[in-house]
């Protein structure tokens, strides 16, 4: 099997000699703008090679003609959530749905902070979604008015604060793989704002998965897969509007208890139905279909 990440012309030959039972191809490959790659998938698929396609956002968005022709002539198609897999339906029957999924192992809960430390509400990703957070604005300037806590923020080296609010205290922290687990340590409410839309609803939900495992409680937006993971007022809230955001982030501000246990259930969900070990016979499963396509 080979995998073929963005710079696949350095594999070109490597795949077109027909020797790889599968090939597996990612979302990073589709910025290629020469049609190669649609060539090469139409080579392959005429030979000894099966295809998966793997692809966890709603790239059709961007890509249209070239995710459905890659999709229809795939021969099985991995989609990181329902939303995602009813789109490649149209054009594929073989497809699975594997969630985002993460490594437990690695991903564990720590001791539970002091109830009496200052909250921080925390927020990871990368910079180009930080405009999701002037979303929450106006009700984290009204949180801050009764409560004191610091909005942590997690992303890329260089990305500047996105809110330009003097109520309330936000912390930039720079990603990196080394600190990324003490600074998650430091949440005690993890949040996922998103807009409503067909982009939004292809996302997967690893903000609040990679949350929950560490048995952080979570706020969100209630996008398609953000409502399958969290279960209203059981490992987090789903916040509608601006007063469900302030409602909701209230609760968890003032009750230590109700952020622990919402946090132990989150963390159970995790280990059950988005952990690399709850999902891996899906992905096994996938690759002995594609392989009996051979």
């Amino acid at each position: 099997m080979i995998l073929l990440p963005l710079k696949f012309p350095n594999r070109l030959y490597s795949i077109l000699d027909r020797k790889s039972n599968i090939v597996f191809l990612q979302r990073d490959l589709l910025p290629e703008p020469t049609g190669i790659l649609e060539k090469c998938i139409r080579y392959l698929s005429r030979g000894n090679s099966s295809i998966i396609f793997d692809f966890d956002d709603a790239i059709w968005l961007n890509y249209e003609n070239k995710v459905r022709k890659i999709i229809s002539i795939s021969n099985v198609i991995i989609a990181g959530n329902n939303f995602l897999a009813d789109y490649a339906k149209q054009y594929n029957r073989n497809v699975v749905t594997i969630p985002t999924s993460i490594d437990t192992s690695l991903y564990v809960p720590k001791a539970p902070k002091s109830s009496e430390k200052k909250i921080i509400i925390g927020w990871s990703g990368t910079a180009s979604n930080l405009e999701y957070l002037k979303l929450i604005k106006n009700p984290l300037v009204t949180l801050s008015r009764k409560y004191d806590f610091t909005l942590k923020i997690l992303t890329n080296k260089g990305a500047k604060n996105p809110l330009d609010i003097k109520d309330v205290n936000v912390e930039i922290r720079y990603w990196t793989r080394e600190t990324e687990l003490s600074e998650l340590y430091t949440f005690d409410i993890g949040i996922m704002p998103l807009k409503s839309g067909v982009w939004e609803n292809g996302k997967c939900g690893f903000k609040i998965i990679l949350y929950l495992s560490l048995g952080i409680p979570s706020v969100a937006s209630p996008t398609n897969v953000n409502c399958e993971i969290i279960k209203d007022g059981k490992n987090g809230f789903i916040a509608s509007s601006e007063k469900d955001w302030v409602e909701n982030l209230s609760k968890l501000i003032e009750d230590y208890n109700l952020r622990l246990s919402l946090g132990r259930t989150g963390r159970t969900l995790v280990e059950e139905k988005y952990s690399v070990k709850a999902n891996l016979p899906l992905l096994i499963a996938a690759l002995n279909h594609a392989y009996s396509n051979t």
